[in-house]
């Protein structure tokens, strides 16, 4: 029904046509709400249920409200007595312009009177196991009416109820809510209740800073934190106020001053990180069946020291890589020492960080992580859930399992970091996954569909590192895509890297920095600028450090070999042999790699090889290295290395002067990056090899609306098996022709090696 603002007078005229009673049920009713049950009017206005839904009666029969369950009729029969208690019976006003009106009937100086005496009566009659249920309806009255009271038993009342009311929306994360019930607490607490009433004082104060903080309010939480630590009693009470400012200066990119404020905790509490530790033999963890067995840690002080070691990692692993070890060691002896405890978990998989990123160890990290998620479980620990997830799948899971593995365990992460409130660790769980999307090869058109989504995430929970992190790998989808100015450069409508890379140095953004230059690295190397892309791998492993345990440390090993190689045949002999020792080196980490993640790391290490017997002459070895990359590229469905591999064997054909077997490889890789969504690199292939891409450019007309469609169905890929659109197919049809030639009649095999051993 249309009913405009200008009946609202009209209505309230209609309402004084009700009788008296009807009229005075109304207004108590518009108090309550737009809906409102039969029980709490009957509370509210000190009437049975009978006597209000008689009131009620002629207002329905005027249509002004409405009966939302048909429980009302039962008030219209004889007999009453027996159970209109256990009738449960609700009414709507007709529109929200009736209640206005019915509330516009009590007068301006008694509206604060009516909803203090209704938050009065409620509060009377609900049992206290049921309180917590219908907190928000009785805080609301009460708050309203406020002002008005005096007596001081009264306001402490008002005080632990919006206490409660705001604990709860704060579970619920209703954060906005949370301030303004806090707020109210804070309003009728004077300061001198600091030495009176310390215990209500601290925890007001405290809950009030963390909802501010869950609000990205950071300056009221500051302001508050101020408070709390001018007056707290105890050590200990000051630590919930240091752990939240080490996670506010982590959101606002203020990596170290949040360490300075970690360390200045952790002195307080009697603890300092030592590099000493790093030279003692690297601990045993129990296996998981003894867990049960292990006590639990009960003291105050480790656990507090935990929880801040804990709130610490991140700005230390950005901002500070050389002290990661001698913090993530400090917590495991506190967790041997003193027993197990939730706080065990994030210690254990931190340490799975150490074993598998700087020892090596792979297994015993990866049984690390393992034990992690097993006391998660056995604490059912949902505070720690999404923090455990994102490092156990960024830093540990990655080498033992495919990359494509964590993505669905970061939405999970990310989940119930929402769920929790932890929004600091909801955003790192949306920055990884917008990272792995792009390095596990995904098309790059749902690249940049996921990352838009998880971003705008990032955006509300106002987490800038997170923000920026995530970004990179979304502007170097979009360069690939062909859709920025210059494919070399990270710029684009929401990211600009000339802008970014200064302020990161300044305020010792490593793991940001070290993302960039990788990624600068590899464009500048699949668009073959070579000498770019040395000095950009050079800066980026300046970096390095900063990046302990992700899988970009392999991407980074893999792409550095391959940029070596390429620039091996322009440089002098001494540099050559450094080239290869470098090349030897990072190959000695992806074999030892490629052992335990295969899926993730032996088509790279293969393809490595190949080029490595391409630059030492080794023409048959090279031969069988490619072809086997390929494959294997293939099967873990990496499509943008098995194109770059296929790029590279039609390179290695072309150069040998193999020119027809370099055409059915360039053709691959064509095709395979049309279907990864690179359309800058497709025409990148198209501007380079055009002799070996001859039949395919000879159908396009012109490249860009072909290129086009090849985007467009092989989205579709990602869902389907099946092609329909006739201009791919027909470009699929080329492929599929040279591959059964190949294993029909064995031609393009038999004329590779005819003409390897006629040689």
């Amino acid at each position: 029904m249309a009913i405009t603002d200008d009946v609202v007078e009209f209505m309230a005229l209609q309402l004084l046509k009700l009788p008296p009673q009807t009229q005075d049920v109304l207004k108590l009713a518009a108090c309550i709400g737009a809906q409102f049950d039969l029980n709490t009017l009957a509370i509210v206005s000190k009437q049975s249920q009978a006597d209000v839904a008689t009131a009620l009666w002629k207002a329905l029969q005027e249509g002004l409200i409405l009966p939302i369950t048909e429980t009302y009729k039962f008030f219209q029969s004889a007999d009453l007595e027996t159970s209109a208690q256990e009738i449960a019976v609700s009414y709507k006003f007709l529109h929200d312009r009736v209640q206005q009106a019915a509330y516009s009937l009590i007068p301006d100086d008694r509206k604060q009177v009516t909803h203090l005496e209704i938050g009065q009566l409620m509060l009377a009659k609900i049992p206290q196991s049921t309180l917590k249920e219908k907190i928000f309806n009785v805080v609301n009255h009460l708050n309203i009416g406020s002002e008005l009271i005096y007596d001081p038993t009264q306001r402490e009342q008002l005080v632990v109820l919006n206490l409660m009311a705001g604990q709860k929306a704060k579970v619920a994360t209703a954060y906005a809510d949370a301030v303004r019930y806090f707020n109210v607490c804070l309003a009728l607490l004077e300061a001198e209740k600091w030495q009176s009433q310390y215990d209500l004082m601290l925890s007001v104060h405290l809950e009030a800073a963390e909802a501010e903080y869950l609000n990205t309010n950071f300056q009221k939480l500051a302001i508050l934190a101020q408070i709390v630590l001018e007056n707290a009693k105890t050590v200990l009470d000051e630590m919930k106020i240091y752990e939240l400012q080490i996670q506010s200066y982590q959101l606002q990119s203020m990596m170290l001053k949040a360490i300075d404020t970690g360390l200045k905790a952790l002195e307080k509490l009697g603890i300092f990180l030592s590099t000493s530790i790093c030279d003692r033999p690297m601990p045993d963890l129990p296996i998981i069946e003894d867990l049960d067995s292990i006590p639990e840690m009960k003291d105050p002080c480790k656990l507090t020291a935990l929880r801040i070691m804990m709130a610490l990692y991140p700005p230390i692993y950005i901002a500070k890589p050389d002290s990661i070890e001698p913090l993530i060691l400090t917590m495991v002896q506190l967790c041997i020492e003193g027993g197990h405890s939730p706080l065990a978990a994030y210690s254990y998989v931190l340490y799975g960080i150490i074993l598998c990123g700087i020892k090596g160890s792979i297994d015993r990290g990866y049984h690390a992580g393992k034990i992690a998620l097993k006391l998660l479980d056995k604490f059912q620990n949902v505070e720690l859930k999404s923090k455990i997830y994102n490092l156990f799948n960024a830093h540990i899971r990655v080498w033992k399992e495919p990359v494509q593995s964590t993505l669905k365990a970061y939405l999970e992460g990310y989940q119930s970091g929402l769920e929790t409130g932890d929004i600091e660790w909801a955003s790192y769980n949306c920055m990884h996954y917008c990272k792995n999307l792009f390095i596990s090869g995904k098309e790059l058109e749902l690249v940049e569909k996921e990352q838009a989504s998880y971003q705008s995430v990032i955006v509300k929970n106002n987490h800038e590192f997170a923000l920026y992190y995530a970004q990179i790998w979304m502007q170097a989808a979009l360069n690939l895509q062909g859709k920025a100015t210059d494919r070399l450069k990270l710029i684009g409508n929401d990211f600009d890297e000339s802008l970014l890379i200064p302020l990161w140095k300044s305020n010792n953004n490593y793991m940001s920095l070290f993302a960039l230059y990788l990624v600068k690295a590899n464009l500048a190397y699949l668009f073959d600028d070579v000498t770019a892309a040395l000095d950009y791998a050079s800066i980026a492993r300046e970096y390095i450090g900063a990046s302990l345990g992700l899988i970009t440390v392999g991407v980074y090993k893999f792409y550095l070999s391959l940029i070596l190689l390429a620039a091996y045949s322009h440089v002098e002999t001494s540099k050559q042999q450094q080239y290869l020792s470098d090349v030897k080196e990072n190959q000695q980490n992806l074999k030892e790699w490629s052992v335990h993640a295969p899926q993730n790391f032996h088509h790279k290490y293969l393809l490595i090889q190949a080029e490595r017997a391409r630059v030492l002459g080794q023409k048959l070895k090279a031969v069988d290295l490619y072809d086997r990359a390929i494959s294997l590229a293939k099967e873990n469905e990496y499509i943008q290395e098995e194109a770059l591999a296929n790029e590279l064997a039609a390179k290695f054909y072309r150069d040998w002067g193999k020119e027809k077997i370099a055409q059915s490889y360039m053709t691959e890789a064509y095709y395979c990056h049309a279907r990864w969504g690179a359309k800058a690199k497709v025409v990148d292939l198209e501007t380079r090899y055009p002799q070996l891409l001859v039949t395919i450019l000879q159908k396009q007309q012109p490249s860009f609306k072909t290129m086009e469609t090849l985007i467009s169905v092989g989205s579709k890929k990602i869902q389907s098996s099946t092609f329909s659109h006739s201009s791919f197919s027909e470009a699929l049809d080329l492929a599929s022709i040279l591959k059964a030639s190949q294993l029909l009649s064995g031609e393009i095999e038999l004329e590779k090696y005819s003409q390897v051993y006629l040689m």
